[in-house]
């Protein structure tokens, strides 16, 4: 127990040796050994590309993200004050439990950025309707 306190006295003063010490998840250290930066080190427009890739936009995944910025200027808690309409693709909060579960999902929630990407994915080729979801943003191009 006596050796316990040396090294809690070190840790509280940070006199560690650095490899000791967590690592700061954005460093390019840490990027290496994962292979990727954390979605917490990345901009709102890194994020916003990397869940439209992940999701399966493809070539499309510029217009995902352009889509994205014209609805909700990246901020997965938009909400609309004068609709229904809320996250980062600003689905319409009345067609969401509806839309989720035609989609095959349980439970998403509307203003996480992931779960609001796959349902623009969906809308996007699930019904023939393509970005017309999105009648004004829908027309960006990149």
């Amino acid at each position: 127990m006596r050796f316990l306190a040396p090294l809690l006295l070190a840790w509280v003063f940070g006199l560690l040796p650095a490899h000791a010490q967590p690592a700061d998840p954005c460093s390019r250290e840490a990027q290496a050994t994962t292979g990727a930066p954390s979605l917490n080190c990345l901009s709102d427009e890194g994020r916003a590309r990397t869940w439209a890739k992940e999701a399966g936009f493809g070539d499309e995944t510029e217009k995902a993200v352009l889509v994205a910025k014209c609805e909700s200027d990246l901020q997965v808690d938009a909400k609309n004050p004068r609709s229904t309409a809320s996250g980062l693709y600003q689905h319409l909060a009345s067609l969401w439990k509806q839309r989720i579960k035609a989609a095959g999902y349980k439970a998403l929630d509307i203003f996480n950025g992931w779960h609001s990407t796959l349902m623009a994915y969906w809308l996007r080729w699930a019904d023939g309707f393509g970005w017309r979801h999105w009648p004004n943003c829908g027309k960006v191009n990149p």
